[in-house]
């Protein structure tokens, strides 16, 4: 913020002179507009509404819903200075009479007043008490010419020493009312004062306490205030913010949007720049912009100024100059908002020795239409402190004050024309003009009120576009005049529309009645004609029938003629309709027209064509045609007799013969066709045949059922014979045919049929069969295995239930064992049909089973002994547990026994010699070999081992082995034998002693259990004297 203290004065001095003319030239805008240049608006002669000898001023004023004008005022005619009340009708005249307000003896001013839309009137003044100003508040209620107070003189500002003065008072959207003032509470001897805001009930209770608007130290001061169709608040005001010590620098008109509560919604906005003093006014148009005028003296000296601000405080419109930029002054100035886009400005300015009221009008865009109009005249003298409203009716209206003779407030205001077009007003030669037609349009244009009307314009439109322009030269109020025009109708048009006034040049009363349409229905012809069918044949004599359709492409009913090009000799066409040949047709919609052409008795065969031509009634050059066509046909006739029906089977080929005649007139060729219901294979015996008249031929078909066709499925057999010269000769026979029972199976291997096997490595082989039911109806299949043991070779199942069609697998393992020799073994396996047991298959099969060989050897005993001189015999087992004949290799050794011999089959080898021990086996077959094995007389005694090694001949790489334990013991001496003696006497004395304590044992517990049973018995007697022993013999 730049600031001047006073105690650099002197040094600023000249920098505080020189600024503001610097600041002139910088700002110095276009010129102003000529007045020449604007329409002027006529506000007639000024009304003088007080009348008293004392000062009247400070005038505030509100417009309610019904036009009415509520007007109050400062009145000094009780001293001090009071509030007065009166209520105006729109032209001016006092529906009540001065109404005192303030009711106590201090001095009462600036008063501000509201309107809602229910009677209730809204003051608000200043009250000087005690030295100090306060806010008072009244509530009116206006209701057939009675003022009832409602409330009175209630204090709506806070009780402080500091003054709260000139109020502005707003209703709010919702009822309640929005207030603003300027208040002194922060002035501390420095002229601060700040804009306050507070937001009432409309009995005037506080909603909001007092909100500060400013928060600047500079004075802030001359608050304006509007709502908008929200309910938020605009304020502008004068601020001194920039100038600590009181010097003009850079003061100007700031802009701030508060809520319902006063909470800020922008920032304190300046709006203006360098003006020393600056009374502003604001107003909201329903697009919630704000509308601000205000005096500036930028141009050196005072000139009235508008800006245009959005919702959020932007500039749209930057200080547009609406006064001249003369020597003379223009202040207080005041704004108003019409409905019909027009803003509303006046101001008092000093044109000549006295103070006028001036005037100037401008659109919602800031667009000057009036300019600088003055409206007062010297008889009222001063003119000061003007307000500006717009009446219910587009009318402005303007309170102001005039000094002569005294102070006083006077009324004057605007009788705008209307010029309108009414109801019925608007006529038309024809509301259904057919296109190209011209069409006179006569408007019957009034000027119903106010000022007389001169080059009103008028407008003719066709849906809503322009076409043709008029002027009236005059038109005095409650006068009418007549304007023509005329139009060439075009397609499509819908509605005509006369305007008066159409680019709203004239401000008027109500711009809702510049115009009237009236429909116009162009009426445009359209048709189309079409045919269900192009031809028709028809043998001599007979009549052929084509239905046309007429379409009415038109907009509106048309009426159509039909007719025909000339026919032949002796054809007819009867073309229908009443009277003959015209159609009458809707809009949009078809009739069907039935033309009857009937051929002539001796006709010839051929194709005879004729065109009809459908033609508007009343535009000849709107028609359409079509072309038709009659094919004279030959006669004749095609007989077809079909054979006999019957059983087919599937897959088996089933032969029909048809026998067919040509009973025409003329030789006939016929193309041949077969066809049934389920797609079967058939086979014609001709694809053309050509018949002489009363020829006959026969036609077979080769039919092929299909295969899963269920039994009794029925299938029809078609063979169809169609002209090649006369399309509608055509010959068909029909076969009735039924599907019986057909049983069919099928088998086949996965695998190979012939395979090898090799026993034991492979301990089993399997087959995969798959059986098809080629048969059409379910069945069960057995299967039956031949040529193979059934031991080793095993089917998975022997029946199959298979749907027809149906697939299944069965397997056949085969599992040799040892015992099945090497070889190729051939077997087969059988299905057949439980059904019908013709139906077989047979697989045939082999499997090779490949050689093997192998031996095994046991002996009788693992271990003999004997001792020297004895002889030892051991018996060996030889198997051949292969599936082959094989001849053994035997070999056996005992460390230092050589001698030993080999006995196979009764015969003897002696193996120290070397002789090989050979012998041959069949598959399972066993030998018996004993081996005598001496022990010489000088033997060592000890444990010798016996090796038995065998061997196939065939496949070295097959042996077995097995080995004897040989023991040769000692000769027994005779101390051992009496060691053998001593033990053996040992052990049998010790059975002896063990035998007898048995028995001693045994004794004692027979007697224990004696006794204890004597007991028992004695227990068990009954009481009494003891008896006598019995006596020894």
């Amino acid at each position: 913020m730049a600031t001047v203290s006073r105690t650099a004065l002197t040094s600023t001095m000249l920098v505080v002179l020189l600024l503001p003319m610097t600041l002139m030239v910088l700002l110095q805008g276009p010129p102003a507009p000529s007045a020449h240049a604007f329409p002027i608006d006529d506000f007639g002669d000024s009304i003088r509404l007080t009348f008293d000898q004392a000062i009247s001023t400070n005038i505030s004023s509100s417009v309610d819903d019904d036009g009415n004008i509520h007007v109050v005022w400062e009145d000094h005619r009780s001293g001090a200075g009071d509030i007065y009340y009166m209520k105006l009708d729109d032209e001016g005249n006092k529906l009540t009479n001065d109404a005192k307000i303030s009711n106590d003896t201090t001095a009462s001013r600036n008063p501000s007043v509201a309107a809602d839309s229910d009677g209730h009137i809204y003051i608000v003044w200043e009250d000087v008490d005690n030295g100090s100003s306060e806010l008072l508040f009244a509530k009116l209620w206006y209701y057939e010419g009675n003022i009832t107070f409602q409330e009175n003189g209630l204090q709506v500002s806070d009780s402080d020493p500091a003054n709260s003065t000139e109020p502005d008072i707003a209703v709010c959207q919702d009822g309640n009312l929005a207030l603003v003032w300027t208040d002194a509470r922060h002035e501390a001897g420095d002229g601060n004062l700040e804009i306050y805001y507070k937001r009432l009930r409309e009995a005037g209770t506080s909603l909001t306490p007092d909100t500060r608007v400013t928060g600047d130290v500079g004075r802030s001061e001359h608050p304006r205030l509007d709502t908008d169709a929200d309910g938020m608040n605009h304020i502008v005001w004068y601020d001194f913010r920039d100038s600590s010590n009181g010097l003009v620098i850079n003061h100007g008109v700031f802009y701030r949007k508060v809520m319902m509560d006063g909470t800020p919604l922008t920032s304190e906005t300046r709006i203006t720049f360098a003006s020393p003093l600056s009374r502003p006014d604001i107003a909201i148009d329903t697009d919630g912009n704000a509308h601000v005028v205000f005096d500036d003296d930028r141009y050196a000296s005072f000139d009235i100024f508008y800006t245009l601000l959005d919702p959020d405080g932007n500039t749209l419109v930057d200080d547009r100059n609406i006064s001249p930029k003369d020597d003379t002054e223009s202040r207080y100035p005041r704004i108003a908002l019409s409905d019909s886009n027009a803003v509303d400005v006046v101001w008092q300015d000093q044109t000549s020795d006295r103070w006028a009221i001036h005037y100037s009008a401008m659109n919602y865009n800031g667009e000057i239409e009036v300019y600088d109009q003055g409206l007062t005249s010297d008889t009222v003298g001063n003119a000061t402190i003007p307000i500006v409203m717009c009446a219910n009716d587009n009318n402005t209206l303007v309170l102001y004050v005039g000094d002569y003779p005294n102070m006083e407030a006077f009324f004057s205001r605007t009788h705008r024309p209307d010029p309108a077009v009414l109801a019925g007003g608007v006529s038309l030669s024809s509301t259904q003009p057919m296109v190209g037609t011209t069409v006179w349009v006569n408007v019957t244009v009034w000027n119903l009120e106010g000022d007389s009307l001169t080059d009103l314009a008028v407008c003719l439109m066709i849906d809503s576009v322009a076409v043709e322009n008029a002027t009236v030269a005059y038109l005095a109020a409650g006068h009418s005049s007549i304007v023509g025009f005329s139009h060439m109708a075009a397609e499509g048009e819908t509605v005509v529309t006369v305007a008066v006034d159409p680019d709203q040049a004239i401000r008027e009363t109500f711009e809702t009645n510049n115009q009237q349409s009236v429909p116009m229905l162009v009426r445009t012809p359209g048709v189309t004609l079409t045919s269900d069918v192009g031809s028709q044949s028809a043998e001599p004599g007979e009549t052929a029938i084509f239905n046309l359709t007429i379409t009415n492409e038109g907009n509106t009913a048309f009426s159509f003629c039909l007719s025909n090009s000339e026919p032949e000799s002796g054809w007819i066409i009867d073309l229908g309709g009443s009277p003959e040949g015209i159609y009458t047709v809707p809009a949009g919609s078809s009739t069907v027209a039935t033309v009857e052409v009937t051929v002539p008795e001796d006709e010839t065969p051929g194709a005879r064509a004729f065109s009809v031509l459908a033609t508007c009634v009343e535009r000849s050059s709107v028609n359409d045609s079509v072309t038709l066509m009659v094919d004279v046909v030959r006669f004749g006739e095609l007989m077809v007799v079909s054979p006999d029906g019957g059983d087919v089977e599937p897959t088996i080929p089933e032969v029909y013969t048809f026998t067919v005649s040509n009973s025409a007139n003329s030789n006939e060729t016929f193309a041949v066709s077969a066809s049934d219901l389920l797609g079967w294979d058939l086979v014609a015996s001709h694809d053309e045949l050509e018949l002489a008249p009363g020829e006959e031929a026969e036609v077979s078909v080769l039919v092929t059922p299909a295969r899963y066709d269920p039994p009794g499925t029925l299938n029809t057999l078609t063979l169809t014979l169609s002209s090649m010269n006369l399309t509608w000769n055509i010959g068909e026979g029909k076969v009735l045919m039924i599907v019986g029972h057909h049983w069919e199976v099928d088998a086949g291997l996965t695998d190979q049929a012939f395979l090898n096997m090799s026993v034991p490595d492979e301990r089993e082989v399997r087959y995969t069969l798959d059986v098809t039911n080629l048969g059409n109806s379910d069945d069960v299949f057995r299967l039956s295995l031949s040529g193979i043991d059934g031991l080793w070779a095993v089917l998975n199942t022997t029946y199959v239930f298979l749907e027809a069609g149906g697939e299944q697998h069965v397997y056949l393992s085969l599992t040799p064992g040892a015992d099945v020799l090497a070889g190729a073994y051939a077997f087969n396996v059988t299905i057949v049909s439980e059904s019908d047991s013709s139906a077989t298959e047979t697989l045939e099969m082999g499997v090779s089973v490949l050689p093997f060989y192998d031996i095994s050897v046991s002996a009788d005993y693992s271990q003999v002994s004997l001792r020297r001189g004895e002889t030892a015999y051991v018996n060996l087992t030889v198997w051949n547990i292969g599936n082959s004949a094989d001849v053994v290799d035997l070999y056996a050794y005992v460390d230092d026994l050589n001698t030993t011999t080999a006995t196979v089959g009764g015969e003897v080898v002696v193996l120290e010699a070397g002789n090989a021990v050979l012998f041959a086996l069949e598959p399972g077959e066993s030998a018996t070999i004993m081996l005598t094995i001496p022990v010489p007389d000088d033997a060592e005694s000890g444990l010798r081992e016996l090796y038995i090694d065998l061997s196939s001949m065939t496949d070295p790489s097959v042996t077995a082995s097995q080995a004897v334990s040989v023991l040769v013991e000692e000769d027994p001496s005779w101390l051992s034998l009496w060691i053998i003696l001593i033990i053996v006497g040992a052990a049998a004395a010790v059975v002896v002693l063990v035998v007898f304590l048995i028995l001693r044992k045994r004794r004692a517990e027979e007697a224990a259990r004696e006794e204890e049973q004597r007991k028992m018995q004695a227990r068990r007697r009954p009481p009494g004297p003891p008896r006598a022993k019995p006596k020894a013999p």
